[in-house]
């Protein structure tokens, strides 16, 4: 295990920039992960980390070794590629061998690494068979072994579970997290999708456009998101806008067409002052239909619309301004209709005060 350290790395073709001045760092035996849009630049960052892409400028350091022209056959690092990358004319075995053979490992030590490497993935059974003999799921397990048998400083993660269907990758993501959990490999992990990053991450950077945009705890990222590009990232949220009407020790006041909203100061991101104009984040579970139309926090509304998707129902609600998306779990008496009026009721604990953008 070692840390991987980035300072000040930007990467351009041409004129065209992709990566931005990056710096960031990951911890030994940390599973971090870059997350961000299709185009911001993630997979060109673990390009850079692999070897297979200098950066323009900055440094990638692997503990106190800077990368700088080091080939990726000499950085230690696995690789677990989006497709796979299986080599169709050799068993299960020779494949995930084969990075012990460019390495110059004995028969003997080859074997047990092998069969230690699939046994840790559960694919040792599947030793004889060849690739298009097994399914996509096996095949990414494959895959991830040949990675872990090298025993590498940094396993590289590209999408690995982009091409499984939604069954699969729900099962792969249990395996990835057991394996990290069992060997501590510092890993790093590119995806769009915000599940995975959530469910799996200990800690995430989120990227947009080149640009580090926040580097956080999965939780964190969630619960306390640094702009409303992140907020509306990771995970789903209501996007408002107001003033600030009053700010002291313990409420602060914002003023929505919607109605009057209090939240604790201590989710501001500043000190505000009256007046100031603020973009306010809402998780959907923090909003609840209540019965009594009286309190702060509390605006009439219609319902319109409900989708039915088992455990919760999804709702969407107007307001006098605004369309709020909402979740309540599915229990048992009437649901909500759409065309019923209604009142929403926020959860000041669910509110996040945004610099307006």
């Amino acid at each position: 295990m070692v840390n991987v350290s980035i300072a000040n790395v930007s990467k351009q073709y041409g004129i065209t920039p992709v990566i931005t001045d990056m710096t960031l760092s990951v911890e030994p035996g940390d599973l971090f992960f870059l997350l961000g849009p299709s185009g911001c630049g993630k997979t060109t960052l673990l390009r850079m980390i692999a070897g297979f892409t200098e950066p323009t400028a900055g440094t990638i350091m692997f503990g106190e070794r800077n990368m700088r022209g080091v080939p990726p056959h000499r950085r230690n690092t696995g690789m677990v590629f989006q497709n796979f990358a299986l080599w169709p004319h050799l068993t299960v075995e020779q494949n995930v061998a084969f990075g012990l053979d460019v390495r110059g490992f004995s028969r003997e030590d080859k074997k047990r690494m092998t069969t230690d490497a699939l046994t840790l993935v559960r694919m040792n059974s599947y030793a004889q068979r060849y690739p298009h003999q097994l399914s996509g799921g096996q095949q990414q397990r494959v895959a991830l072994a040949r990675a872990l048998v090298v025993r590498p400083d940094v396993v590289l993660l590209d999408e690995p579970l982009s091409n499984l269907d939604a069954g699969l990758r729900i099962e792969m993501r249990k395996e990835i997290h057991r394996i990290h959990h069992e060997l501590g490999f510092t890993m790093i992990y590119v995806t769009h999708d915000q599940k995975e990053a959530l469910s799996l991450a200990t800690k995430l950077a989120l990227m947009n456009c080149g640009v580090m945009i926040q580097v956080d705890t999965p939780a964190q990222m969630y619960q306390n998101p640094s702009s409303v590009f992140a907020a509306q990232f990771v995970g789903e949220t209501n996007i408002l806008h107001g003033r600030v009407t009053r700010n002291d020790k313990n409420v602060l006041a914002v003023d929505l067409l919607s109605g009057a909203l209090l939240c604790p100061t201590a989710r501001a991101a500043r000190e505000y002052v009256a007046g100031s104009a603020v973009t306010v984040s809402i998780r959907p579970e923090g909003l609840h239909l209540t019965p009594d139309p009286q309190g702060a926090n509390v605006w009439p509304c219609v319902i319109a619309e409900t989708t039915y998707l088992g455990e919760v129902i999804q709702l969407v609600c107007r307001t006098r301004d605004a369309v709020l998306r909402m979740t309540m779990l599915n229990t048992a008496g009437a649901h909500p209709r759409p065309g019923d009026k209604r009142h929403v009721s926020v959860n000041p604990a669910h509110v996040r005060i945004l610099d307006a953008e």
